[in-house]
């Protein structure tokens, strides 16, 4: 899957485009994802950007065959390939919408609490899937909203709703169509 992206009327959009596998990320794609980011971040034609998923799904998260499995071999994820940077590191601060639909699971739940701003649509389904493999998730918790709702999620692996999600305080606008 390559990111998309595309401008229209000063917004960029970055899409995630491996819909037939719910938008299950590879190494590649977060490489590509780095790339939309930095693309963003010069382009003097957009001044915010809306991350989102093509299809059922905003992503499932790590793809099993490619990064999770990898990284369950290796025993960490330190050696894979991550957007924190791209986010965190730019010459021309612009906000980053997720706007989440379906399965957001795993790194795909970590990329979308990296941007500035959260949209989840009702049927948004949450998970944080590394505990559950055996992963650290100290670093997801801080921002999964409030702290008895971010442990809770974070230590149990369970799905969550786009409402608890809103309850829990990092969503910041639960879509009502």
């Amino acid at each position: 899957m390559t990111v998309g992206y595309e401008v229209r009327e000063r917004i960029a959009y970055l899409s995630f485009n491996r819909p037939e596998k719910h938008n299950a990320l590879r190494d590649e794609d977060i490489a590509a994802l780095v790339d939309a980011l930095h693309r963003f971040d010069g382009d003097t034609d957009a001044d915010v950007a809306i991350l989102f998923g093509n299809g059922r799904s905003f992503s499932s998260g790590g793809d099993v065959n490619d990064r999770l499995q990898r990284s369950m071999d290796e025993g960490t994820s330190k050696t894979r390939t991550t957007e924190a940077q791209a986010f965190a590191e730019c010459e021309n601060w612009k906000p980053v919408i997720a706007a989440v639909h379906g399965y957001c699971l795993g790194h795909a739940l970590g990329t979308a609490l990296y941007c500035d701003h959260l949209i989840a649509a009702r049927d948004a389904k949450f998970q944080v899937l590394e505990i559950r493999i055996g992963l650290p998730t100290a670093t997801v918790i801080p921002r999964l909203g409030r702290p008895a709702f971010a442990c809770e999620v974070a230590m149990t692996g369970r799905v969550f709703s786009a409402q608890e999600a809103w309850e829990g305080g990092f969503v910041t606008v639960l879509h009502r169509r």
